[in-house]
């Protein structure tokens, strides 16, 4: 269970652009867990959700990225139409 007050006092100890970060964050994971559809969340994000985007930590765009390799692996292990296009002879024209 998140400790409401721990984190409130935490967050007041921040520096304020740290604060603003934050917040931008909140704002895009809010967005992300909102709509059903997470690739549909991607492609319509907003300059400034880009821009905080970039400011986050490194580990959490990693962790961000790591999560929709996982997806993009999941979709390919499970829609194998992919491979009809290697199976074919390569013609030089």
């Amino acid at each position: 269970m998140i400790n409401i007050e721990k984190l409130q006092r935490d967050l007041d100890e921040l520096p304020e652009e740290a604060q603003e970060l934050l917040i931008d964050f909140v704002e895009i994971l809010k967005k992300r867990y909102s709509s059903s559809n997470q690739q549909e969340t991607s492609e319509n994000l907003t300059l400034e959700e880009r821009r905080a985007f970039l400011k986050l930590p490194l580990s959490e765009p990693r962790h961000i990225l790591s999560q929709q390799a996982e997806e993009m692996e999941n979709h390919y292990r499970q829609n194998t139409d992919w491979k009809e296009f290697l199976a074919g002879n390569i013609i030089d024209y």
